[in-house]
C-alpha cells in the first residue's frame, strides 16, 4: 500500500475538466483527481478556466471530493494546443510549491519536458505516438488506454508502455435505472471524424426507415469543418436521422438508456484506442455495434454485449442484427455490471497507483 502522496495532474486546455458536453480525456483526468482524493491523496489539477464550475455542475454528488481538489485554472478553453503555456504559467505561479509534489500524472496532448524533480506518468489518449522524445527521466513511465494501444506505442517509441483503461465516475450513470423497454433507436456517439464511421451509420439508417437514428458528440475542437458540413448535408436528406449534436451529459445518458444500441464503426486507417462511448452504453444497459479495428475486441463480446462486424459484411449483417432486435445474451442489468466489474474507476485508479509505485521503486 502506498503512503498518502501529493499528485499534480495535468489536463488539456481544449475543454474544461470535466467537459460539460462531449469529451473524453478531460473526463478521465477529472476521474483520476476525484478517486485519488477519495482515498486520501492530495491532488492539484492544472486545467482550463471554468473546470471547477463544470465539475460542480455535472457531478454534484461528488462535491465533497471536488472541494478537496486544488484547482489551478490557467487559460480559457481553446482548441489550440495551449498545454505548454499553461504548464509554464503554473510553474511560474507555484514555483515555491513545486517540491511538494510526489508524482506528476500527465493527461495532456503535449507531454511536457519536465524539469520537476518528481516521477512523471504520462497517459496517452490518442493513436499517434506524439510523446516521442518525452523523457522526464531516463526511463519514462508511459501508459496507453488499451492493450492494443500500448503495443502500438511500444513499437513506435521503442520502450515498454503500460496499460490503464480509460475510466469515468460511475455515480451519474447509476442514478438512472436500466430498462428493457428499449425504443427503436440507434445512437451514434463520437467525435465527427470520418474514421469513426459516421458515413456507415447514415448509410445503415437509410435502410431502416422505422428506426430513429441520433447523431451525438460533434465536438468542434477536433472536428474537420469541411467534413462536418458535408456529412450534415447528407444527414438532412435522411428523414429518420436526428442531429442532436453536443448534448449535455444528462440528455446523453437518457438517449443511451433508451436506445437499442450505440454505434461507432472505426474504419482504416483509423483505429479506436479504447472507447468511453461503449463503457457509457454498458452502464446505461445498452449494447454496442462496432468494427474490429482497434481495441474493441478487448471488451466487446459478440452476441453478449454487442456485435463486431467486418467491413465486408457491414450492411447486410448490421441490418439483419437490427431487424432481429439486436439480440444479445446480457440483460441491461448485466451490461451495467460488466462495465462496473471490468472498468470501474476505483479499481482502475488503484491500478494507476500500483503503476506509480513500480515507477518509484524502479529508481525514479
Amino acid at each position: 500500500m502506498l503512503n498518502l502522496m501529493r499528485f499534480l495532474i495535468i489536463s488539456t486546455q481544449a475543454l474544461p475538466t470535466p467537459p460539460p458536453y462531449y469529451g473524453g480525456l478531460e473526463l478521465v483526468a477529472f476521474t483520476d483527481a476525484v478517486r485519488l482524493v477519495e482515498v486520501g491523496h492530495e491532488v492539484t489539477v492544472v486545467a482550463s478556466k471554468h473546470s471547477s464550475a463544470s465539475a460542480y455542475l455535472l457531478f454534484p454528488m461528488l462535491q465533497r471530493y471536488i472541494d478537496k481538489i486544488d484547482w489551478y485554472e490557467a487559460l480559457e478553453p481553446n482548441p489550440a494546443n495551449l498545454e505548454p503555456q499553461a504548464f509554464q504559467q503554473f510553474v511560474k505561479d507555484r514555483e515555491k510549491e513545486l517540491a511538494k509534489y510526489d508524482v506528476v500524472i500527465d493527461h495532456s496532448w503535449a507531454k511536457q519536458g519536465y524539469t520537476l524533480p518528481h516521477p512523471a506518468v504520462g497517459i496517452v489518449h490518442g493513436l499517434s505516438p506524439y510523446p516521442t522524445g518525452w523523457r522526464p527521466r531516463d526511463k519514462p513511465c508511459l501508459l496507453g488506454v488499451s492493450r492494443f494501444h500500448a503495443e502500438y506505442l511500444s513499437s513506435h517509441l521503442m520502450f515498454t508502455v503500460g496499460v490503464l483503461y480509460d475510466h469515468i465516475p460511475e455515480e451519474p450513470y447509476l442514478t438512472y435505472s436500466t430498462t428493457r423497454n428499449k425504443e427503436d433507436m440507434l445512437v451514434y456517439l463520437a467525435r465527427l471524424d470520418e474514421g469513426k464511421g459516421l458515413n456507415y451509420f447514415l448509410r445503415l439508417c437509410g435502410t431502416l426507415p422505422n428506426y430513429k437514428c441520433v447523431v451525438m458528440g460533434d465536438d468542434w475542437v477536433m472536428a474537420n469543418r469541411n467534413y462536418v458540413r458535408l456529412i450534415y448535408s447528407m444527414a438532412r436528406n435522411i428523414p429518420n436521422v436526428e442531429w442532436a449534436g453536443m448534448v449535455p451529459l444528462d440528455l446523453k445518458l437518457e438517449y443511451l438508456r433508451r436506445a437499442r444500441a450505440t454505434f461507432l464503426y472505426p474504419v482504416p486507417p483509423y483505429s479506436e484506442v479504447f472507447g468511453l462511448w461503449a463503457i457509457e452504453s454498458f452502464l446505461m444497459g445498452t449494447p454496442v455495434i462496432t468494427s474490429p479495428y482497434g481495441a474493441m475486441p478487448e471488451y466487446v463480446i459478440n452476441g453478449y454485449n454487442g456485435y463486431i462486424i467486418e467491413i465486408k459484411d457491414f450492411l447486410t449483417q448490421a441490418k439483419k442484427i437490427i431487424e432481429d432486435g439486436i439480440p444479445v445474451k446480457a440483460t441491461p442489468e448485466e451490461l451495467r455490471q460488466f462495465a462496473l466489474e471490468n472498468f470501474g474507476s476505483r479499481r482502475l485508479v488503484n491500478m494507476l497507483l500500483d503503476y506509480v509505485k513500480r515507477c518509484i521503486n524502479e529508481g525514479w
